[in-house]
């Protein structure tokens, strides 16, 4: 369950759209794909649903999921030992998503 420890407060606060519309959000979503962000927020919120869970920070955290990728294709191809070699991506993405609360 999605402890209210973990900025929950704060980021009720925020909205969907505060977070889709920052500078930060909208710089990383053009290289995860807008497309891929938005599918994967609603599948969340369904979930969240089905879970009992904060559809709303199950949603905000599911946009920003993707955030800390870097462009992994060269030559229109996955480039696996790219992705390797940066593999703390889930850790940047997070201090990235915390700059928006």
């Amino acid at each position: 369950m999605i402890s209210k420890k973990i900025g929950g407060d704060r980021m009720k606060r925020v909205t969907l759209v505060d977070v889709f519309k920052h500078r930060i959000t909208q710089k990383y979503l053009q290289r995860s794909g807008i497309n891929h962000a938005v599918t994967v927020a609603g599948y969340a919120y369904d979930m969240a649903v089905e879970a009992g869970v904060d559809p709303d920070l199950a949603t905000k955290s599911a946009l920003l999921h993707d955030m800390g990728h870097y462009e992994w294709y060269r030559d229109g191809k996955w480039d696996y030992d790219e992705y390797r070699k940066h593999d703390i991506h889930a850790i940047k993405g997070a201090e990235r998503a915390h700059k928006l609360l």
